[in-house]
């Protein structure tokens, strides 16, 4: 009797299984330019907290379009033999600095088409990532950047 009900409960749970979308009405289409999270609209405070977030929870959020705002520091791994470029963000005290990783197209040259080291820079674009050394990195794959000051 309990393998009969257990089945029957199965086949109901599948029914719904049917169509691509799971029963649901489809979702709308997404503009090029909305913006899953937006840490610019954030204080620093939440800012500092929500790339917390984002890293702990990345792959939720493969794909995302996100902008953020941070200071921009160029870094060489002499390990790789390439240059990472990387938006710091402090904390609410400025002890405590997050970074976030951003590529810009394959075709930008360091330095000529990167900011002034320094700059407070905003940039706009999808969460990814790329194997590296046997590790998962995440980054922001940005068109460009904007320097605010």
């Amino acid at each position: 009797m309990y393998k009969l009900f257990a089945l029957f409960i199965c086949l109901f749970l599948l029914a719904g299984c049917g169509d691509n979308n799971g029963g649901y009405a489809d979702a709308p289409a997404r503009s090029a330019d909305a913006i899953d999270l937006d840490l610019v609209a954030m204080s620093g405070t939440m800012m500092y907290a929500a790339i917390g977030n984002l890293f702990m929870r990345a792959p939720n959020h493969l794909g995302d379009i996100i902008r953020v705002q941070g200071i921009y520091q160029p870094f060489f791994w002499h390990a790789t033999g390439l240059y990472y470029h990387y938006l710091t963000i402090d904390s609410a005290l400025g002890c405590c600095p997050q970074g976030i990783e951003f590529r810009l197209p394959t075709e930008a040259l360091f330095p000529y088409d990167f900011p002034p080291i320094g700059a407070l820079v905003e940039i706009t674009g999808v969460f990814s990532s790329y194997e590296e050394m046997e590790n998962t990195f995440f980054y922001v794959a940005a068109e460009g950047f904007i320097v605010v000051e």
